[in-house]
């Protein structure tokens, strides 16, 4: 009340809720609580806030979880027009951008746009520092891309730089390291290497 209902702190407020509504599969409370909070950041800075873009990628994102496909083009649209506009070329926050159009249109069986999107947040990732866990995730993304469409060999390669990151910057026991294993099983099981997708399935297991 104190604060008034435009106010940076309420807006945080009502984005912190709407990402635990997020993490908890709440998408339709997700939803209105995001909306609210990013309301809240236009009517204090316009299109200028650099965090705005990336809570507008990630309400694409949640439409996209309820199967609202057209609200989620229209705020990745506005979250790509966003960061372009107002972040520089290089900003981490126009990589997260494109990371959640990366996820979007690979779960919506789009494969030439989704690599495409991943690959743009790979680059930005690696301009602000090579080797990091961000960049893993794009290389782990993009080979599962890649196994979509039967690029085997490719794939495996960025498995395995993801897979070095993670081990250097994690170590072996957390719960990236074990989905890789589990995505790297299941490109060998797709090509009938059942006893390599086994072995891959137990470091999986023990990595948990």
């Amino acid at each position: 009340k104190s604060l008034g209902p435009v106010h940076t702190n309420v807006a945080a407020n009502y984005l912190t809720i709407g990402n635990l509504h997020g993490f908890m599969f709440n998408y339709r409370e997700a939803i209105r609580f995001i909306k609210e909070g990013n309301s809240i950041l236009e009517k204090l800075y316009g299109d200028k806030s650099d965090i705005l873009p990336t809570y507008e990628a990630y309400l694409g994102r949640l439409y996209g979880n309820v199967g609202e496909h057209a609200s989620a083009l229209n705020s990745f649209k506005k979250a790509q027009q966003q960061a372009e506009k107002n972040l520089g070329p290089n900003h981490i926050y126009l990589g997260i951008v494109y990371s959640f159009m990366g996820d979007y249109y690979s779960a919506i069986n789009e494969p030439v746009q989704a690599e495409n999107y991943c690959r743009k947040a790979l680059t930005i990732f690696r301009k602000s520092g090579s080797g990091s866990v961000r960049e893993a995730d794009m290389l782990g993304r993009i080979g599962t891309i890649q196994v979509s469409a039967d690029h085997f060999k490719v794939a495996f390669e960025n498995y395995k730089l993801a897979l070095s990151i993670y081990l250097s910057k994690m170590g072996n026991q957390n719960s990236k390291v074990s989905s890789l294993y589990q995505l790297v099983g299941d490109a060998h099981v797709a090509q009938k290497q059942f006893q390599k997708g086994l072995i891959h399935y137990q470091k999986a297991f023990s990595s948990v």
